[in-house]
């Protein structure tokens, strides 16, 4: 959740992010490639979703160094929490 809508470019650096990511995972993880990521899709105002499919030979981990990643990439967008289903 974001504390304010994003903009359309700020959307699109964030897809070409999530793409750049599953495309590095996947060249340095074989055997336990990402199997899909969406773009990042609006729910609500100001609360956005990334769907994705870690396929079955991974735990979290490509799930927390995509935040890290993300967190660090993208610091000067203020979230204001992040649900992991």
């Amino acid at each position: 959740m974001f504390t304010s809508p994003l903009n359309p470019k700020t959307i699109n650096d964030i897809d070409k992010f999530i793409t750049d990511f599953k495309a590095q995972w996947n060249s340095t993880q074989k055997g336990k490639e990402i199997q899909f990521m969406s773009g990042l899709q609006v729910a609500e105002d100001n609360i956005y979703v990334l769907v994705t499919d870690l396929g079955l030979k991974n735990n979290i981990s490509p799930i927390s160094n995509l935040l890290k990643a993300f967190s660090k990439h993208f610091e000067a967008l203020p979230m204001s929490k992040v649900m992991i289903k």
